[in-house]
């Protein structure tokens, strides 16, 4: 008995205590709980007042799949933040009549100059959503047809491009701008880069990924270099798990090594001592999660805000599918690709491992180069494209037109945006067809000092200057045949504005076109900046490009006849103190000096260009020398041939030092070299030698002459009069008799030899392959520049076609380029952005496959080139459809539509005649089965059909 109630008040005080504890750990969990949830609000608040008083670095703006909803990659206090960001639609709708706006209506009126000066009656301004824009998209572009709706601007610039426009790379949030789950684009606002540096160094650390696969097999390398933790995973994929990988230890120090000699700076390499970790699968998929799981682990360590630096052949998204943990790094790509052919190798695991390593040493350059690039166009580090030259000058102009309240024209096609008038404007479309930019081509025989000269940043120049052009010409800016009529009030009234040319109606768009050029040549004097110089080099490829956003061929041709006006200014001005023109265009000038010896044409030379110098108008006009002739026979660019002189070692030129000395040991030794570039000898057969004798024929004429020359005494020759003769031997009486005599004695006899050869072993054939007047008249044609030897020419050709049987007088007599070919005008080349017009039938620096870059040898897009030609045929084929007819009599433009004759009783004709046509589509069909474009092929017979 006694044990129970012990055991009662034992249980009993049991349960007592238990009670207590329990108690007491409830208060302590409370007390805990609001010490938490304190330090956490504190937390949140001060993170709050961070984003709000602070401006917001941007690393990156993504779009997300929810249309008009992006993602903001900010930094902000070294800490990473993601934030949401909502940009409406906004496009502007000119009425004629206006319509009141109550409150709550997602439209309002406002001011703005419209795309190329055109009427604003009454603008509204409309903010929607974007997946209600979307929605009603068709709707929208419906009430074009109402007659009360002028038109309906910037439909076509995409979200992006007005977010990356409007907030930069430093924007902050608007005063009094509340703490929000997802802000508005009206929230944020550009901030001072000067005052607020972007990203600078140190701030962010590096992921680097790299992907590379071959374009056939499946041969894949992956790289991922954490470089925060100095860990590297690299992943190979091949048809079978045969590990053939050097040591990547002992590559990655002697390759950094090797870097490290060339470059001193040792904070532009990444670390040493990295831990590698190679692996060989066959599987795709495994590869992905190894990546993934990798990847997570750094992000679990939580290791400070990072950048991860993408360096893909593969498109970003579909890895982004496949490892999803990219998309929790703000990223940024670096658009360097290896070769397409890097595996074409049996060991292609150990070319693949190099490629991987140097491409990883680089990173940190690039990036940091990257990222004084995006300080200067003021643009997030991951929103930088392929082609930064481009969408940089569209950046740059549409934050100046905004500036300056004018509407954007963006389109992502090579129609600009005019609020739906866009499809009436082909007429521009059609004239715009650029002509070759030769001025002055004069064939003959020069036997004194020829110099040839580079001209660059022609563009850029006459845009700067494009003021004083007009003043040259007798005119102003006011009084220019060019320049805008100011329309009357009952044409602004009734809406009927004549627009007798396109380009007068954009001249407040070119004046802040100019403002944006003087704006980068400002940055490049005073603060030697070389993105602002990057943009000046790119200026004209950019303004010619349909590919920019802002292209406008209105602007393009504006610029083209200001730059033809500025040319023919410097060749007039060439001409008159004293030079002679051999051949001019945009790119190049070559001058007949009229001196005897290089040091004396070098003085003249250098006289003529600092005088041309000195002048306002040609202020930032660059001349260099290319090269040197002390004899040349000039036919055109594409038919030369002559004695190949040296410039003195102080002048700068684009020559290759090592091709000097080249040239001059071989002068030393074997007397001066001919140097040949006949495009019509490829006219000819190699067999039996035609070609051959061609050759020598011309190289050999051009040497006994240049020898003959140089035995004569002659004084240097001065600046001849007028009246003094400037081409061939003409001024050479001895000579000329020497000239002369040798094509009447030695060179007849053995011409009469050879084409008695050609016509025995190449005879007449029945499709009009005749090689031997072919030869016959090349030969005699290229002879016949020379007035001096004229005669004794005439004679000789005449002997010669005696033998074959063809009459002196005949047509078949009369030389004419057989050469099919059509020139391009103005070719920019990607890789160094040299400009020229390309021959396609007649170029000389081409390989069996391209056309090359005569500067850096670097070949030209043969796609790009065949879109050239299929957009030439399109403006050709448009042009021929919308233009006038013309009276065959009286030569008057036809006004009526309905009028079957002229008021004269005559009929009417094409201005483009139909045969023209049909000439330039065989042209280009024989182009395209010469250089293998197949869609232009098949076009062209698709169209000679038709005709």
């Amino acid at each position: 008995m006694n044990w129970i109630i012990f055991q009662k008040k034992k249980w009993a005080f049991q349960i007592m205590q238990k009670h207590n504890i329990n108690q007491f750990n409830r208060k302590k969990a409370k007390n805990s709980s609001t010490i938490t949830a304190g330090i956490m609000g504190a937390f949140i608040q001060k993170t709050q007042r961070t984003l709000q008083s602070l401006p917001w670095q941007v690393v990156q703006v993504v779009e997300t799949t929810i249309p008009g909803n992006f993602k903001l990659w900010i930094l902000v206090e070294s800490e990473l933040h993601l934030i949401k960001l909502r940009v409406p639609k906004i496009y502007y709708v000119n009425l004629k009549l206006p319509k009141v706006a109550d409150e709550g209506d997602l439209f309002k009126k406002c001011n703005g100059i419209l795309p190329r000066s055109r009427a604003v009656y009454n603008l509204y301004m409309y903010s929607v959503p974007e997946e209600l824009y979307r929605k009603h998209e068709k709707d929208v572009f419906l009430d074009l047809s109402d007659p009360n709706v002028e038109g309906i601007y910037e439909t076509q610039v995409s979200s992006m491009f007005r977010v990356l426009s409007q907030i930069g790379a430093v924007c902050k949030l608007q005063k009094r701008c509340p703490i929000l789950d997802t802000y508005e684009l009206k929230h944020l606002e550009m901030s001072n880069i000067s005052k607020n540096s972007y990203l600078p160094k140190g701030s962010l650390k590096h992921i680097y990924f790299y992907h590379h696969k071959h374009a056939t097999k499946k041969q894949h390398m992956f790289g991922l270099f954490i470089t925060p933790l100095k860990k590297a995973l690299i992943l190979v994929v091949d048809t079978v798990r045969t590990n053939l990988m050097p040591n990547m230890n002992n590559l990655y120090q002697a390759e950094r090594i090797i870097k490290k000699e060339k470059n001193s700076e040792d904070d532009l390499l990444p670390p040493e001592g990295i831990q590698f970790e190679v692996r060989v699968e066959t599987d795709l998929n495994v590869v992905y999660k190894l990546l993934q799981k990798y990847l997570q682990s750094y992000k679990d360590e939580k290791k400070g805000p990072s950048l991860l630096i993408m360096q893909c052949s593969a498109n970003i998204s579909l890895l982004t599918s496949n490892i999803p943990v990219l998309a929790e790094f703000p990223q940024t790509q670096v658009h360097i690709q290896d070769l397409d052919d890097l595996y074409n190798v049996l060991e292609w695991q150990k070319v693949g491992a190099k490629a991987l390593i140097r491409n990883y040493l680089n990173s940190e350059r690039v990036i940091e180069l990257l990222t004084e690039q995006c300080r200067y166009f003021l643009l997030p580090i991951g929103n930088m494209p392929s082609d930064p030259a481009i969408f940089g000058s569209d950046l740059f102009f549409a934050r100046h037109l905004k500036q300056r309240n004018h509407l954007l024209w963006c389109s992502p096609s090579d129609k600009p945006d005019f609020g739906g008038s866009q499809e009436n404007n082909a007429r521009l479309l059609a004239e715009n067809q650029e002509t070759s930019s030769e001025i002055c081509n004069v064939p003959g025989w020069y036997s004194t000092i020829c110099i040839e000269l580079d001209i660059d940043s022609l563009a850029i120049n006459t845009l700067l200057q494009a003021h004083h052009v007009t003043d040259i010409e007798g005119t102003t800016s006011v009084s220019a045949f060019d320049s805008a009529a100011t329309p009357s009030l009952d044409d602004l009234i009734g809406g009927n504005q004549a627009t007798y040319d396109e380009t007068t109606r954009c001249a407040e768009a070119f004046k802040i076109l100019r403002g944006m050029a003087s704006t980068w040549m400002r940055d490049i004097s005073v603060y030697r900046n070389i993105y602002a110089d990057f943009q000046v080099i790119h200026f004209y490829r950019w303004l010619r490009s349909p590919k920019a956003l802002l292209y406008d061929p209105a602007l393009l041709r504006t610029l083209q006849n200001l730059m033809k006006k500025l040319f023919l200014q410097l060749v007039a001005e060439l001409k008159r103190l004293g030079c002679m023109i051999i051949y001019a265009n945009f790119n190049r000038i070559i001058i007949c000096t009229r001196r005897k010896n290089v040091e004396d044409a070098m003085g003249n030379i250098e006289f003529v260009i600092a005088s041309i110098r000195n002048k306002e108008l040609f202020h930032s006009l660059q001349i260099t020398y290319r090269q040197c002739w002390e004899q040349l026979v000039w036919l055109d660019t594409a038919n030369y041939a002559g004695i190949q002189g040296k410039l003195p070692k102080n002048i700068d030129n684009i020559e290759q030092e090592g091709e000097e000395e080249e040239h001059e040991e071989t002068e030393k030794e074997d007397g001066p070299v001919v140097l040949m570039n006949w495009n019509i000898a490829e006219q000819l057969s190699e067999k039996a030698g035609c070609r051959n004798s061609f050759n020598t024929v011309i190289a050999g004429y051009i040497d006994a002459v240049y020898q003959k020359l140089r035995s004569t005494n002659n004084p240097i020759m001065l600046a001849p009069v007028l009246s003094q003769p400037y081409r061939g031997l003409s001024a050479h009486e001895d000579v000329a008799e020497y000239a002369k005599n040798l094509i009447n004695g030695d060179m007849s006899q053995m011409l009469f030899k050879v084409v008695e050869k050609l016509n025995r072993i190449l005879p007449p054939r029945q499709d009009g392959d005749f090689q031997a007047l072919k030869y016959i008249n090349a030969l005699c044609h290229v002879l016949d520049l020379d007035p001096a030897v004229q005669d004794a020419v005439i004679n000789l050709k005449s002997n010669l076609l005696r033998l074959i049987g063809v009459g002196e007088f005949s047509n078949k007599a009369v030389w004419k380029d057989p050469t099919v070919s059509y020139v391009i005008p103005q070719i920019i080349c990607k890789a160094c952005n040299h400009c020229r017009d390309l021959d396609l039938g007649r170029d000389s620096f081409r390989s069996e496959h391209a056309w090359l870059c005569p500067l850096c040898s670097t070949p030209y897009d043969n796609s790009e080139i065949e879109c050239l030609l299929l957009d030439i045929v399109s403006r050709k084929f448009l042009a021929y459809n919308l233009q006038d007819l013309q009276c065959k009599k009286c030569s008057q433009i036809k006004m009526e539509d309905l009028n079957k004759h002229c008021t004269c009783a005559s009929d009417f004709k094409c201005l483009v005649s139909k045969d023209d046509l049909i000439k330039l589509f065989e042209k280009f069909q024989i182009l395209s089965e010469t250089f293998n474009m197949p869609t232009l092929r098949e076009t062209m017979d698709q169209l000679l059909q038709i005709t």
